[in-house]
């Protein structure tokens, strides 16, 4: 390149007399700036002026990289917008430096395109380019274009921040700025990963779609909204990456910052990841929209198939902290007497709710949105209706099943129970749904307070407990893994015959419930992880969750 000045970064070019502002933009915030380096040129300058005039890009320079490295001082609302505006000279020259750089795009693609045709057309021989340096020179344009989208999908949102609609762009004749935000997101075309989700929403109508939004909304943070078919394997692996660095976000303090400067606060202040099993559920839900997405054909390869997520190694005694365990049989006694002496006492949603969860190995949410109609006799055994008709959910396709009632649910009075609950639309009426339409949280802190005020302070006991309790119940009257899969809406790969609920099956699961004592003496503890951490929820084919799950 040449000499270059101490302060200004005034450098010449190999045999030109003119001088050029050039400075490599620091390796730690080019994913911010979106570019590798900074470069003016000062030909139009006197020697004075081109100093002076480099002198101030240092300066304008100098406070960006500050602002970078401390997220704090850039715009909550924007955080990015800020650096970009400023490097531009302001917002309206963004806008102009925007449609060029989407104008430079469609040139681009067009010479590329022309190249290909020029190079298949018949003619003769000296007119016509080599075909090899005519593939050669269109993906040497095709690599330019794609840098070039990729920068313009990474700042269309400052334009969106600004309130600048696609009409208002043209009125103001940069009609390639307008063309590039107007680009259709669910255009099979130019398809972005946001529009990905939402075609699955609109397809699986999920009861959690946060779960996915969240992960796409980090990846679009990272990289750009991307049109699908740009999305190469490197994308991915750097997600992965980086998922491993990110902090747990509660409490909202990270609102309004990029995947970018949450992870530099981490690294400043040396914060602690995420559990590697909820980077690993996020990282999941980004494969399992890719795979939609090839399913759906927006894409002809799922560059994401083959990336897998290593959970760091860690030291034995944290992944102990990670685990639940059961109630022993003497703490299931502890908690049904305090509950039974506790302010529930005159409360019999709560007991019923309790004992429910003891005897029938269900999901929390699941007995949340009972009603007395799915309480019903087949095969001259009463048994719970578990589905995903009107407002109910389920995890998965598994999950609808029929589950006889255990004994000591009769002989306590749970028919009864039922018919004074059949003028209401549910049995435990006092649940009512949450944002998500889930019933379970109210309840479920009833319980958490109960079993940290009476039982134990052991945070590994959960009220979710019970429901592996009663799994290890029927262990212990040796129940076969099927029946028991049945029973609890196991969705496991190694049983995937027709499952059916007639007559023969619900006397069968009927029989071995009956022999489920979850207070039974010989029962011993067992640990577990957390179910919901570890599985994905919603909208995934059982198959793909289970390939997704081995990996």
């Amino acid at each position: 390149m040449g000499r270059q000045t101490t302060n200004t970064y005034i450098k010449y070019r190999k045999g030109s007399k003119h001088p050029e502002y050039d400075r490599d933009v620091p390796a730690d915030i080019r994913h911010i700036v979106g570019k590798a380096k900074w470069k003016k040129s000062l030909r139009a300058f006197s020697h004075d002026g081109a100093i002076t005039e480099a002198r101030r890009l240092a300066n304008e320079h100098d406070q960006i990289i500050a602002a970078s490295r401390n997220p704090h001082l850039l715009g909550r609302a924007n955080p990015l917008g800020t650096a970009a505006f400023d490097l531009a000279g302001g917002q309206a020259g963004f806008l102009k430096w925007f449609d060029q750089r989407a104008s430079e795009a469609v040139r681009l693609g067009d010479e590329a395109a022309s190249w290909r045709e020029h190079a298949a057309e018949h003619g003769p021989d000296d007119d016509i380019a080599d075909p090899d340096w005519a593939s050669a020179k269109a993906a040497a344009l095709d690599a330019e274009r794609l840098q070039i989208n990729r920068q313009i999908a990474r700042d269309a949102p400052h334009l969106r921040t600004l309130g600048k609609t696609a009409s208002e762009l043209r009125k103001d004749r940069l009609f390639a700025a307008a063309d590039a935000i107007e680009v259709n997101p669910r255009d099979p075309e130019t398809i972005t990963l946001s529009g990905v989700v939402a075609a699955w929403k609109e397809q699986t109508s999920p009861v959690a779609p946060e779960q996915y939004e969240y992960p796409t909304k980090l990846f679009e943070e990272l990289h750009g909204a991307l049109p699908m078919k740009d999305i190469g394997v490197d994308h991915v692996r750097a997600f992965r990456d980086a998922l491993i660095k990110m902090p747990p976000a509660s409490g909202g303090k990270y609102d309004g910052m990029t995947m970018q400067q949450v992870i530099q606060i981490a690294e400043t202040g040396k914060l602690k990841p995420l559990k590697a099993s909820t980077a690993g559920k996020h990282f999941r839900c980004l494969k399992a929209l890719f795979t939609f997405a090839f399913e759906e054909q927006y894409i002809n390869v799922n560059v994401a198939a083959s990336i897998k997520f290593r959970a760091p190694k860690e030291k034995y005694s944290e992944g102990e902290k990670i685990k639940r365990r059961t109630f022993s049989p003497a703490e299931m006694t502890m908690l049904v007497q305090a509950a039974s002496t506790n302010r529930w006492r005159d409360n019999d949603e709560n007991m019923w709710f309790l004992r429910l969860m003891t005897y029938t190995g269900a999901r929390p949410e699941e007995l949340a949105q009972l009603s007395a109609s799915d309480v019903e006799m087949r095969a001259g055994h009463l048994c719970l209706n578990l589905h995903d008709a009107g407002d109910n959910h389920i995890k998965n396709p598994s999950s609808v099943r029929k589950v006889p009632v255990h004994p000591e649910l009769l002989r306590l009075g749970f028919a009864a129970f039922v018919r004074g609950a059949s003028d209401r639309p549910y049995l435990f009426s006092s649940l009512e749904a949450d944002g998500r339409g889930r019933r379970y949280g109210r309840m479920q802190d009833r319980l958490t307070r109960l079993i940290d005020g009476k039982i134990s302070k052991d945070p590994r006991l959960v009220p979710y407990s019970m429901r592996h309790g009663f799994k290890d119940s029927m262990r212990l009257a040796k129940a076969p893994e099927e029946v028991v899969e049945q029973i609890m809406g196991h969705s496991s790969p190694l049983h995937r015959t027709g499952r059916g609920y007639g007559s023969a099956q619900i006397v069968i699961m009927a029989e071995w419930m009956a022999k489920a004592d979850p207070f039974d003496k010989r029962r011993v503890v067992s640990e577990f992880k957390d179910e919901d951490a570890d599985e994905l929820l919603d909208g995934v084919e059982e198959d793909a969750t289970y390939n997704l799950l081995v990996q």
